[in-house]
């Protein structure tokens, strides 16, 4: 998850993650947040690359 300038807001290699609204502590204000996945196959060797976006309302 990325802020409007590209700094990086969130990153996990969990499965099932939540984000919270937050970074560091801080609650970040609404908008719209940019992501990127990259996603691998387990069943065979093809990765992605899925983006898009979020939009944090309060």
């Amino acid at each position: 998850m990325f802020d409007r300038w590209g700094g990086l807001i969130y990153s996990t290699t969990e499965l099932g993650f939540r984000w919270d609204g937050f970074k560091d502590g801080q609650r970040l204000p609404q908008g719209v947040y940019p992501y990127r996945l990259k996603v691998e196959s387990l069943s065979t060797p093809k990765k992605r690359t899925i983006h898009g976006h979020v939009n944090l309302l309060r």
